[in-house]
């Protein structure tokens, strides 16, 4: 066997290798991708009377077509034929972020202050204490693994060590930001507890027992001294087998006396940032924007914003400062654990700072606090 006849052989059996690897993948994949194929969830017949609902499904606010027209066939393509993007940065760690270990003390910040602690992922928890009690609020829990997908990292504390929440707020109905198992603990925790959901919801909570407000689109729901708006975002949804965009998907504002926070949820880049800007004037002191599972392009961009596009949005926000999240504790995309986050850091090494807003590049367990003024009683 000559020199290179024997490259090839090699570069053939690590192209085949590659190619089994992927199939595998695949197998395990497909439930995640289906929700779960064994499960069909409960579509409520309200859903059909929400101003964003037609053509049987919920809408985007602007073209959507390239998130419908990615059905299973596309993602089989994906796992088993699909390119690889190159790296976004060199030299690419295999490794998860370090996770900063929390305390329980870590969740009662000082009178008039509101702290934001990020859990890992899309799991963002704010505590503002307020006339000597905090009041607690977390948006998208999922406090242990995923179906197929298992932490890569781990929740910087056991979740019994966490407070009880007041408020649970979920962007959008797929596993990485619903999980049933984690809004059954805090529902379990104190049954005092809301939780704001998304358009399409009733009959699902009702039948899960929780105690729910269901939103629209710029509805506001008041809870203690937060104010909360729903808000869109250009995604999809779906739990299982029947229930493809049959329940709505958003992203939140939240007002505490003089402090605005915005929760992207999951979300492509669309003028629906610009909308939300028309629609608060105030000052956005902070934008919690996904950066993740954005690999590869030609299959995410339809749905999840990237590095570039999470700094753009933060942009058209008017945010002061952003936080990155949705990254580095589910493998859900080609990117590495640590991708997003370094390809955010080059970004904005190459570029002006008074181009952008502040980013605060944090890894799972780190918080920041924001001191609260204007505040009332309640």
């Amino acid at each position: 066997m000559t020199v290179q006849s024997g490259r090839l052989f090699v570069s053939f059996h690590l192209f085949m290798a590659a190619r089994i690897f992927r199939f595998i993948f695949l197998l395990c994949t497909v439930p995640f991708f289906f929700g779960c194929i064994t499960v069909f969830y409960p579509l409520d017949p309200q859903r059909e009377e929400s101003p964003h609902y037609r053509d049987g499904r919920y809408q985007n606010l602007y073209d959507d077509s390239a998130i419908v027209e990615k059905g299973f066939h596309t993602f089989l393509y994906w796992k088993l034929f699909g390119d690889v993007d190159p790296p976004a940065v060199e030299p690419l760690p295999q490794d998860p972020p370090e996770v900063k270990l929390l305390t329980k003390d870590d969740f009662y910040p000082p009178e008039g202050t509101l702290r934001i602690l990020w859990l890992g992922h899309s799991t963002t928890w704010l505590a503002a204490t307020v006339n000597g009690r905090t009041h607690h609020l977390v948006m998208d829990p999922v406090l242990g693994d995923v179906i197929t997908r298992p932490r890569i990292s781990r929740l910087p504390l056991n979740k019994e060590d966490l407070p009880s929440a007041d408020v649970v707020l979920v962007s959008h109905a797929h596993r990485d930001h619903l999980d049933i198992e984690s809004l059954q603990f805090f529902a379990r925790r104190n049954n005092a507890t809301v939780f704001l959901l998304p358009s399409g919801m009733t009959l699902w909570a009702q039948e899960e027992g929780l105690n729910s407000i269901v939103q629209e689109w710029w509805d506001r729901t008041k809870a203690g001294p937060f104010e909360v708006q729903y808000m869109p975002a250009q995604h999809w949804s779906k739990m299982g087998l029947n229930d493809t965009m049959q329940y709505h998907w958003g992203s939140y504002w939240i007002r505490i006396g003089n402090r605005n926070v915005f929760f992207a949820g999951d979300t492509a880049f669309s003028p629906h940032f610009q909308d939300i800007r028309h629609r608060r004037e105030e000052n956005l002191d902070l934008a919690i924007m996904p950066i993740g599972a954005f690999k590869p392009r030609w299959f995410m961009k339809a749905a999840h914003i990237d590095p570039p596009e999470a700094l753009q949005a933060s942009r058209v926000l008017g945010a002061a400062r952003m936080v990155p999240v949705h990254w580095g504790t589910f493998g859900l995309g080609d990117d590495r654990p640590m991708e997003s986050l370094l390809f955010l850091k080059a970004i904005l090494e190459q570029r002006s700072p008074e181009a952008m807003p502040e980013v605060v590049a944090w890894t799972p367990g780190q918080f920041i606090d924001l001191t609260l003024d204007n505040l009332n009683s309640d």
